[in-house]
This record gives structure tokens, sequence and C-alpha cells, in this order.
């Protein structure tokens, strides 16, 4: 069975992790669906561009750190973590396996991030459209950050065909209609979203497209991985501009004094 993998984590990570605990839904979908897998590389390499970025291990803020993975590499590389969820289950589940972490659990309506200003050198966000979607994060993290701190995660853009047929289910299903989740979906373009960025006083140095292809988050259909190693040979992940989802690396400016 041919499955698409990234050579930046160990897969023994991955092993370790089941042979504590079992996986969590999304961790089986990370790690056991081509599609998945697809997009974990993708966000791996953001990940490590960030570690640079930042330099030095300071404080580091996840935002929906679901059962730990991130977490756990970030504690290993020395960083103080405080990671955060909207579900208790699975913040436990991460207390269990990080217990050097430290765990808050947030509201699903809240709109500030449970940090002092200035206090934080990497602030990660993966897939917590919810969040990264919403239209006070970007302020937020630009009040957290530290001069040169940096912020890892994956956006949405509007001006994308997938947005079209992601706005178009979301209004015929009734079903996707009730989801928070769905609710926050493709919130801006990408365009829109970077200006947001920039205009807050951050320099996007890292930024690579991906999800072209019409799979679900779940999908595990065998030619993933030649059609994603397609997508990459075609150039399309170098049009953030037009790419559905959006793996970026941003570093806050330093202020003179």
């Amino acid at each position: 069975m041919f499955f698409y993998k990234s050579n930046m984590f160990d897969t023994s990570d991955i092993e370790r992790m089941e042979t504590a605990h079992p996986l969590t839904f999304w961790e089986n979908v990370r790690h056991n669906t081509r599609w998945g897998q697809y997009i974990h590389s993708i966000e791996e390499r953001a990940f490590h561009i960030a570690l640079r970025a930042a330099q030095r291990p300071s404080v580091a803020l996840e935002i929906g750190s679901e059962g730990g993975y991130w977490t756990r590499h970030l504690v290993e590389r020395d960083w103080e973590v405080i990671c955060t969820d909207v579900d208790e289950e699975a913040l436990e589940l991460c207390r269990k396996r990080v217990p050097s972490a430290t765990h808050v659990h947030v509201s699903p309506d809240s709109t500030t991030l449970p940090c002092a200003s200035g206090t934080v050198g990497l602030l990660v966000c993966f897939e917590v459209f919810p969040v990264i979607n919403s239209t006070w994060f970007v302020a937020e993290a630009n009040r957290v950050l530290s001069g040169g701190g940096v912020l890892v995660g994956v956006t949405q853009n509007r001006k994308s065909i997938r947005s079209v047929v992601a706005k178009f289910l979301h209004i015929v299903d009734g079903t996707r209609k009730a989801s928070f989740d769905n609710r926050h979906l493709y919130t801006f373009t990408y365009e829109d979203w970077k200006n947001q960025v920039t205009q807050r006083g951050l320099s996007v140095i890292h930024e690579e497209g991906m999800c072209w292809l019409p799979f679900q988050r779940k999908s595990n259909f065998f030619l993933i991985p030649h059609l994603t190693r397609l997508e990459k040979h075609m150039g399309l992940r170098d049009i953030p501009e037009l790419s559905p989802w959006i793996a970026f690396v941003a570093q806050k400016r330093y202020v003179s004094e």
C-alpha cells in the first residue's frame, strides 16, 4: 500500500503516541490517509521554517492542540508551551501525553488569546479555521507576539474554486449549515487576509498553496500521491493568491526603541 510520506519527523513519533494512548480522530486522518499525509507534509515544512525563523526557544502558544502532536515537538525543542483547545477531552489527552506544557481550556466564543502582550515567540494555528478566519485573530496575534515572534498556520482563500463549492454545499446541506466550523470556512480572500497581517506589522516569509484537488479531508484515494506531485510540478503551490488553502509563516517586525 502506497502512502505519501514525509521525512521531517520520524514515523516512530506516531507509533509512540499510539502505544501510550489511542490516536484521536484527526491524528488518524493526518497519518493514516493519503490526503491527510499530503496536508501534513506541507504543514511540517512550514513548522520547521517557523522554528528556524524564531531562532531560539521561548514561549510558544498553540491553538487547537488536540492530542498534542505539535506540543510534544515544541517541548522536545525546549519551548515553554501553552496549548489551548475548546475540547476538554482532547486537552486532557494532551495533558497526559505532554504534562510539562500548560493546558488551557478555551470557549469557542472567545475573542482573545490567553497570553500577555509581547510574550509569545511562536504562535501555532494549524487548521483551526474558526479562529484563524475570525475578524479578531490577526490583531490578537500581533498583540501577544514579541518582536521577531513568528506565526505559523494554515488559512483559506475565498478566491478559489474549492471555496465556491464549499459555500454551495453550506447552502444546500443542512448538516453543514448547522456546523460551527463550516460557518467559519473561507471567510477572506488570501489577499485580504495577508493585507491584515502586514498592516498589523507582520511580514509573510513563507507561503505555500495546497488542496487544489477535490478530495475530502478523510480521503484515502490511491492516486492522491501521484496527483499531488503533479500539483507541485505544475507550480500550483506557488500561486497562493488562488490556492484554496495556504500554509504560511509570518514574522513580527522588531520595533526600534
